[in-house]
């Protein structure tokens, strides 16, 4: 009897997702350490449709979230209701959607470059080079919308090419209405999916020109479902958070003009205010931000700045990476499905676009898209190496691919969640829990607002039902609970509980400190002993 499943390319495929899995899934309920409040909030708003059919603002089935400070895409939100209902309401069901579908994209690279390329070794090198990067394992193991957009994009964009060599008008039909989804998945989408798509129908022109009815169909189906979130997109909310961080704003034009005046010489100094102009200074900022994401800093040495982002002091992808994309490039050209290298470049070119207009730059959760291109070409130099090089050259690559990747694990599973347990607002968890074990004994328990984020951590751990919540709580108190700035003159009570900032001296007597990971203390909890 044979197994055709059995044989060695399935077994290295079926290897490679059981590694991209698994360095995904190992202890994501506390790896990253803490709940950040916008996954509290994704979780949190997930149980309130499940239990009330509206988000926990009162909202019945919204197109868009309002959150902190943004309004997020409805894609994570509503994917995210089963996996409550079947886990329910803690770190594993918000984080795995992330860790499943991020697996996934593993299996879509290799089915994506083995349909275009016939090689199926070099789309295990790719895939290979995917579950083990350490850009897209960052954003697999916590609940970043980018990442299910990349997957659904991927898939969207597998489907178009299924479409294309079988003349399939189902596939077509699919894959661009998930191409339209992923405008609602992450805002990155919103502007990369629609140049996206006029490259690759630039680049196979001939084949649409041959199906124009089809072309034409499926065109108005990506309008039709892109018409909500484009008219989001001009409205104050869609525009909000983009005005916020906005990379141009007239303080640092100023700022960027008196520099140039600054090192202008005469006699062109008193034309500097005509020579440096808004079109000039925009132009630069663009060019500079767009570049960033190409810099060797970010990609294989410091990466993305934000703790929660990346793990700082390694790069986006990992250093061995370096000579294969080098190679990569030079091999580009060898590859026989010449449309399928544009396409390639064309991802990669397009990809860091919706990062380049606010800030900060570089910056990995905004342009995750470029990882696959990325790691494709990286793929080609890795089987260029392996295959086309001496036995010896490969055998010392491998070595080094190894000690990285066990050099990065070990880092991830051990530094990380103690070096950046304040990125992920580590210890509210453990706060919570106390509060949540005492309330009943407190006529009022005040919890000190930071960021106005608290109320958020409280609804989420104590699993607050969402009706009540939606009929009688705010974001300033609810039940027995009620949040205050540090200034608040609330002293003088008794019989009340106090979680206040570690720095702040209360009239009291404390009940319990709260360490995070990196055993800092993050809140001190006192009763106070007013007369009131």
């Amino acid at each position: 009897m044979s197994f055709p499943f059995l044989n060695r390319r399935n077994f290295f495929l079926v290897s490679i997702i059981v590694l991209g899995f698994l360095v995904r899934f190992m202890n994501i309920s506390t790896n990253p350490p803490g709940l950040y409040w916008d996954e509290a909030a994704i979780g949190y708003d997930s149980y309130s449709i499940l239990k009330t059919g509206a988000d926990h603002r009162g909202h019945f089935l919204p197109l868009f979230f309002e959150s902190f400070g943004d309004w997020k895409l409805p894609g994570y939100e509503y994917l995210l209701v089963p996996f409550v209902g079947v886990f329910g309401l803690n770190e594993l069901s918000v984080r795995l959607p992330n860790v499943i579908f991020g697996t996934l994209t593993v299996l879509l690279v290799y089915l994506l470059i083995k349909s275009q390329t016939k090689n199926y070794k070099l789309a295990l090198s790719a895939a290979f080079l995917l579950a083990i990067s350490p850009w897209h394992i960052q954003f697999s193991r916590a609940a970043f919308e980018s990442t299910i957009a990349l997957f659904t994009f991927t898939f969207a964009l597998y489907l178009i090419y299924k479409s294309i060599s079988s003349k399939n008008a189902k596939f077509l039909i699919l894959g661009v209405i998930l191409m339209a989804l992923t405008q609602y998945i992450y805002h990155s989408y919103r502007i990369f999916t629609p140049m996206f798509l006029v490259g690759v129908g630039f680049i196979y022109r001939d084949f649409f020109l041959k199906f124009k009815k089809l072309v034409v169909t499926t065109a108005i189906i990506f309008l039709i479902v892109s018409i909500p979130i484009f008219i989001f997109s001009f409205t104050k909310e869609g525009k909000d958070r983009a005005i916020s961080q906005s990379t141009f704003n007239q303080a640092d034009f100023e700022k960027a003009r008196l520099k140039f005046d600054q090192f202008s010489k005469p006699p062109f100094r008193f034309l500097s205010k005509y020579l440096y102009n808004k079109p000039l200074y925009t132009s630069e900022v663009l060019l500079k931000n767009y570049l960033d994401h190409f810099s060797p800093t970010f990609l294989f040495f410091k990466g993305d700045q934000v703790g929660r982002h990346s793990q700082v002091d390694i790069g986006q992808i990992n250093i061995f990476e370096l000579p294969l994309i080098i190679i990569g490039l030079f091999c580009l050209k060898n590859l026989k499905n010449r449309k399928f290298m544009y396409v390639l470049l064309l991802w990669l070119i397009l990809a860091p676009i919706p990062a380049v207009i606010v800030n900060p730059t570089p910056h990995a959760n905004r342009a995750l898209q470029m990882v696959i291109p990325l790691v494709i070409i990286s793929g080609i130099g890795l089987n260029y190496i392996l295959f086309k090089s001496q036995k010896i050259i490969a055998a010392l690559f491998c070595l080094w691919i190894v000690a990285v990747f066990l050099i990065y694990t070990n880092t991830l599973f051990g530094q990380y969640p103690k070096k950046f347990a304040a990125d992920w607002q580590d210890g509210n968890r453990d706060m919570i829990n106390f509060i949540s074990s005492v309330s009943s004994k407190y006529k009022k328990v005040y919890v000190t607002n930071t960021a106005g984020v608290p109320y958020i951590y409280l609804l989420f751990y104590t699993k607050y039902d969402p009706s009540t919540y939606q009929k009688f709580g705010s974001t300033k108190g609810f039940g027995n609970y009620e949040f205050v700035d540090t200034n608040a003159k609330i002293y003088d009570q008794k019989n009340s509980l106090y979680v206040a900032p570690v720095w702040q001296k209360v009239n009291g007597n404390l009940q319990r400190v709260i360490y995070d990971s990196k055993e800092e203390p993050v809140y001190n909890i006192w009763e106070l002993t007013g007369n009131k």
